[in-house]
């Protein structure tokens, strides 16, 4: 009897079977999941480092650089051009958009006319918020106007540009739901 109660008892084949098998598929997918993980480690650590552009320095001088044992001083300085005063008549006026001001004063020249186009670029119940908006895009150079339409304080912004999609296009930048106003 002594001998029988030391046995333990034994799965069936069977069920050994399908524990090995799962032991088995558990180490197949930990093998490969270790090693996805094991490569992407090294893809990371064999990217090259941000590559930083650096400008060379501008040469004031149009004479080629010599090395320093063989400049000689030079007996002459270079003048100096003194600034002309332009007369306030020739002065063209930058317009009160920052963005468009490069471009206007080419335009200006070639006597192309701006139109004016207004959108919408907020509607508010309190009037406090839509005062906020107005004040945002006065300051980024716009002309605002806050008016109540609707039960609404609807805000407005003028746009000059040659045409509409150029128009349509600065609003954006700055204001991206905004759409053309009506009538």
């Amino acid at each position: 009897m002594a001998k029988e109660e030391k046995k333990k008892p034994k799965l069936p084949p069977k069920h050994r079977l399908i524990f090995l098998g799962t032991i088995l598929v558990a180490l197949i997918l930990f093998y490969f999941g270790l090693d996805l993980w094991m490569k992407q480690k090294e893809i990371a650590q064999k990217q090259p480092p941000p590559v930083i552009v650096r400008t060379p320095p501008v040469l004031t001088q149009k004479q080629p650089v010599q090395p320093p044992q063989a400049v000689k001083p030079q007996a002459e300085k270079p003048k100096v051009q003194e600034k002309k005063e332009i007369p306030k008549e020739k002065v063209q006026k930058v317009p009160a958009t920052p963005h468009i001001a490069k471009k206007e004063v080419k335009r200006t020249e070639k006597k192309v006319s701006l139109r004016n186009y207004t959108f919408q670029i907020g509607a508010f119940k309190y009037s406090k918020n839509a005062t906020r908006l107005a004040k945002k895009a006065e300051k980024l150079g716009f002309d605002a106007k806050v008016v109540e339409k609707e039960g609404l304080y609807k805000v407005y912004v003028n746009v000059k540009a040659k045409r509409f999609k150029e128009a349509l296009r600065i609003i954006r930048k700055h204001f991206k739901d905004a759409f053309p106003a009506k009538g």
